[in-house]
């Protein structure tokens, strides 16, 4: 799936005037929102909770996996690869 800069330009201007979206890197949560993607790799904890905040990232929910407190990739984390609703396509 390809998209457009221009939507996700549009969409990150829009975020940006979103009180609950109060990262720095807008542009993450609407590439999520308008490609549908709901596996997030990051260890930025502000990030981290604009991806899990249902406002911006629902049906389904963001899910994110971080290196912060583990380097290793546990089950737990397998597991969330293999979820069916981790992305819209």
């Amino acid at each position: 799936m390809r998209l457009g800069d221009q939507e996700i330009d549009n969409e990150t201007r829009a975020l940006e005037t979103v009180a609950s979206c109060r990262s720095n890197d807008p542009h993450v949560i609407a590439l999520a929102q308008i490609s549908g993607a709901r596996f997030l790799c990051s260890d930025d904890q502000i990030l981290q909770r604009g991806f899990k905040d249902r406002t911006l990232i629902g049906n389904p929910r963001g899910t994110v996996y971080s290196t912060a407190k583990s380097s290793n990739f546990s089950s737990t984390h397998w597991r969330l690869l293999h979820r069916k609703n981790i992305c819209k396509i």
